[in-house]
């Protein structure tokens, strides 16, 4: 799953297990940046070299849900390379990854919540639906949207369902999504920006790090 480098940095790292998955958390996420742009595209492994400043990882680990300084780095991919941050928690890796410059990453609002409806569950259709609306009641609480006009479809592309998009009043919206899941964990990013404004640091809103009691 690693190149030569990458299991070379592991095996001399403090904390081995934690620098693994800070690694396989970025390549999973710039594979889902590339994937957006081209459905039938392999996951290779391999072929995602991440690189990052390690050292920030060390010691790092704070309460779930509470802000601590990223980690930034980009992963080369076969497509060029992808910018990318990673955020240590206790109980957690999580990465986020942009096809836009650095700008875009503080208009990402993200959360990685404990979902108990999650616990026990053994459905990869129950558990996207949790997280899901999980993500849709981010998006009501921040833009003022009424939860139940929203929606998030995946239409087929090729032999596989292509990115989550989200329409509103039975409308397809501009905001750029992610989901996820692992065991009783969900998590969401939501590009809080159109794809075609450009950031102004002027209106720059506190989206990057929320405490686990933020309203949802």
């Amino acid at each position: 799953m690693f190149t030569p480098a990458e299991r070379n940095r592991i095996r001399n790292f403090p904390e081995p297990d934690v620098l693994l998955w800070a690694l396989w958390a970025g390549k999973e996420a710039a594979f889902k940046v590339l994937v957006k742009s081209d459905p039938a595209l392999p996951f290779i492994p391999r072929h995602y070299e991440v690189h990052l400043d390690d050292y920030g990882l060390r010691g790092t680990s704070t309460d779930a849900g509470t802000c601590n300084p990223h980690v930034e780095g980009a992963v080369l991919t076969p497509d060029g390379p992808i910018p990318l941050r990673i955020y240590r928690r206790c109980t957690y890796i999580h990465a986020l990854a942009l096809s836009e410059g650095e700008e875009y990453f503080d208009y990402i609002f993200w959360r990685v919540e404990v979902l108990p409806e999650l616990k026990g569950v053994d459905s990869p259709e129950v558990e996207s639906r949790i997280v899901r609306e999980a993500l849709k009641r981010c998006v009501a609480t921040h833009l003022g949207w009424n939860q139940k006009d929203m929606e998030i479809r995946r239409a087929e592309a090729g032999n596989r369902p292509g990115p989550p998009r989200l329409y509103y009043q039975g409308k397809r919206t501009t905001l750029d999504l992610s989901l996820s899941h692992d065991g009783h964990f969900g998590a969401y990013a939501v590009l809080m920006i159109s794809p075609d404004e450009r950031p102004e640091k002027s209106d720059k809103p506190d989206l990057s790090c929320q405490r686990d009691d933020a309203a949802l």
